[in-house]
Formats: structure tokens, C-alpha cells, sequence
């Protein structure tokens, strides 16, 4: 099942009642993005499951990349830059005015 839903591609599926489709979980991540960017605190610590760090992570490296894209790079990127269990990961924007994220 895991396989197929990652085959599919489909940002838009929901698997059910109560279920979350990969475009809404990407729009939560993003929201947290966008609210530590905008966060006037210089160091900021977040405590969250691996997939949110790995979509955080790789929404940052590509910010512009639509939901499909996104979610068809996911499961390489996940297994090609695992994150271990309470791994610190610092996220940076592009000019040390963005400062840095901290996941």
C-alpha cells in the first residue's frame, strides 16, 4: 500500500475518512516555514516527526516546486538524507538577513 501510494503520485488523494492528502500536509509545512520565517526570534527550535523535517528540508532547497514535485522526489530524498532520532538539522535561507531554522 505504502509503494502504491508513493507510485500514484497524487497529491490530491486522501485515503479515507479522517485522512490528510499530501498537498494538505505540504500546505501545513509550508505554513510552519513561512511562520519561523517570519518569527522575530534568532534561534528557534522545532521538535516534529521525521516526514515533517524531510518535507521542511526539502521545501526549503526548492521553494518553488509544486505539490507533485515535491511529492515525487520525497521518497529518494528521504532515503538518500535520512534523519536519526533526535538529529539537529539548521536550515538557512539565502541571505543572513533570513536566519536560520533549526529543526
Amino acid at each position: 500500500m505504502v509503494e502504491d501510494y508513493w507510485r500514484r503520485c497524487d497529491p490530491a488523494f486522501v485515503d479515507g475518512a479522517g485522512a490528510e492528502s499530501y498537498s494538505a500536509f505540504l500546505s501545513r509545512v509550508r505554513l510552519l516555514r513561512a511562520r519561523l520565517q517570519d518569527a522575530p526570534e534568532a534561534f528557534i527550535v522545532v521538535f516534529a516527526h521525521g516526514q515533517v523535517k524531510q518535507a521542511l528540508r526539502l521545501i526549503t532547497a526548492m521553494p518553488d516546486a509544486d505539490d507533485r514535485t515535491v511529492m515525487a522526489l520525497f521518497p529518494a530524498y528521504d532515503r538518500d538524507n535520512p534523519i536519526a532520532n533526535t538529529q539537529v538539522i539548521v536550515l538557512s535561507g539565502d541571505s543572513p538577513e533570513e536566519g536560520k531554522i533549526r529543526i
